[in-house]
């Protein structure tokens, strides 16, 4: 009969290549392996399947608790302590650095990966109380490959203290995952840091076994949180390492954070050696590790079941008010008489946002929605097609000529924009290469609106994202690309600079 079972185990980094397997024959050479080797070897019990590590860490990382599932196929029943001793036994024989703690039965959908509810990472450093001149030479043996041990004496505890304030709670850390790539437009470098603190530590073994560990003072860092991006843990470490040694300073992981540097900037690419980084442990929920758990897709389809029919209120650009309801998954829109309306749950603005800013002379305008219902500018400025993202808004009767084009978008960090520039983008600039003049907008024209045209500007004007994004500020102080966006924008920057570089190859074969 086959069952899944989750596996908590510990392991040193220095002694695997790598986690995940590099190929599919299995081998020691991967913690992934190293876990499937033995178990493939059990007597009367097979492996059903591969095993499932819940976090994959780098080559060097090493932890004090990971877990991964796996199923089993056995005729019989069987004690998990005879799995634990007979692999704990292999790796001790075959000198391998890795310890299994515990397995256990779980349900037959668990995911150690997907299930998990926290991970905690530790980071060791060493500062050395005075000038070394040769480190190699008085760092203790047994922190080699333990700990990152800095080469200059001094660490200013309160301006980190200070510092780590600031990584705690939600994020955008693109900043820490190295340099922008296409992933960025496949997955959110969004992320949530629980809590991040930093207490005084301890060498592995005392001053009387190990002289040398009198030569440092021993910090420990310590971040919780549900999922990270790529060597984001290394990478703030290195970021709080500069604070406390004064080479950064500490507000300035601020500017980090809201995409303020650029990719070039030292501190873009600084990131701790993985030696000093532990996976502490994972956390689940207990009714996640129950056998009798019920999947979670008929949970949910329970609880939607339960969920109260509701409605939502919609007020066109017109002034008329509408009920939108989702019925047998269409959504439905029912307009509510005036005599029945209830007062607005929202404050009136009065004052429309009439300010359109000239971004290319007599071509290209950037706006609110409130400029698409005023004859006179839409006249002055000589509006030949209208771009709305997002929002949609009544053709204008007195100017029957005009086009209207809408593109779906939110202005949400998580929104991906590739699909909205690779329609966009293309018409815009057919508009304007035909002699038209483009007005972009979206409801305030703070955020969907000024992307699109900072995009264009890069793609087909030339320009670099700071000045891009410099000169439609400039022309509208009002805009703001969200943080999602910004990030977005600087990986299109990274895109196009690759193909400029590829196109002049081609120019000089």
């Amino acid at each position: 009969m086959k069952k899944r079972y989750l596996i908590r185990f510990s392991y040193l980094g220095n002694h695997f290549l790598s986690c995940s397997k590099q190929s599919k024959d299995v081998d020691l050479t991967s913690v992934v392996g190293a876990l499937e080797l033995p178990l493939r070897s059990l007597r009367n019990i097979s492996l059903a399947s591969e095993v499932h590590i819940s976090s994959r860490t780098d080559r060097g990382v090493h932890a004090l608790q990971n877990t991964a599932h796996f199923d089993l196929q056995a005729s019989y029943n069987f004690d998990g302590f005879v799995i634990v001793n007979a692999l704990n036994k292999f790796y001790f024989k075959k000198g391998i650095g890795l310890r299994v703690s515990d397995i256990c039965q779980v349900s037959a959908d668990f995911n150690a990966r997907k299930f998990a509810k926290l991970r905690t990472y530790l980071y060791r450093i060493a500062v050395p109380k005075s000038d070394i001149i040769n480190l190699g030479q008085h760092a203790p043996i047994s922190e080699v490959t333990r700990c990152y041990f800095l080469r200059k004496p001094g660490f200013d505890i309160e301006a980190v203290q200070k510092g780590l304030s600031l990584l705690i709670g939600t994020h955008n850390f693109i900043s820490f995952t190295g340099k922008p790539t296409r992933q960025v437009l496949v997955r959110t470098p969004i992320r949530r840091i629980i809590s991040f603190s930093i207490s005084q530590g301890a060498p592995l073994r005392c001053a009387l076994y190990e002289p040398f560990s009198c030569n440092f003072d021993y910090w420990d860092f310590v971040v919780e949180g549900r999922s990270f991006n790529y060597n984001q843990v290394r990478r703030m470490v290195a970021a709080l390492i500069a604070v406390g040694q004064g080479q950064f300073p500490y507000h300035g992981l601020q500017k980090m954070l809201d995409s303020q540097l650029q990719p070039t900037e030292w501190i873009m690419s600084k990131i701790a050696p993985a030696c000093g980084l532990y996976l502490m442990k994972v956390l689940y929920n207990e009714e996640d590790l129950s056998v009798d758990r019920k999947p979670k897709e008929r949970k949910l389809k329970k609880q939607r079941e339960m969920l109260n029919h509701t409605s939502t209120r919609v007020t066109t650009v017109e002034g008329k008010t509408l009920r939108e309801e989702i019925l047998n998954g269409e959504i439905l829109l029912k307009e509510i008489p005036v005599g029945n309306q209830s007062c607005p749950g929202f404050v009136i603005d009065t004052k429309p946002d009439l300010q359109v800013a000239e971004i290319i002379k007599s071509s290209l305008y950037l706006g609110s929605q409130d400029v698409t219902q005023d004859f006179k500018v839409m006249t002055d400025c000589r509006i030949t097609h209208v771009i709305s993202l997002g929002v949609t808004v009544p053709p204008l009767p007195q100017l029957p000529a005009l086009s209207y084009s809408f593109i779906p978008a939110l202005d949400v960090p998580d929104e991906q924009i590739n699909r909205m520039l690779n329609e966009v983008l293309p018409l815009m600039d057919d508009i304007i290469n035909k002699g038209g003049c483009v007005l972009v907008h979206c409801n305030a024209g703070v955020s969907r609106a000024p992307t699109v045209v900072i995009a264009y500007l890069m793609t087909f004007k030339g320009l670099k994202f700071n000045e891009a994004s410099a000169l439609v500020k400039e022309k509208r102080p009002a805009s703001k690309p969200n943080a999602g966006f910004v990030q977005q924008l600087l990986s299109l920057e990274g895109i196009l600079l690759k193909g400029e570089k590829k196109e002049m190859a081609k120019q000089q074969c």
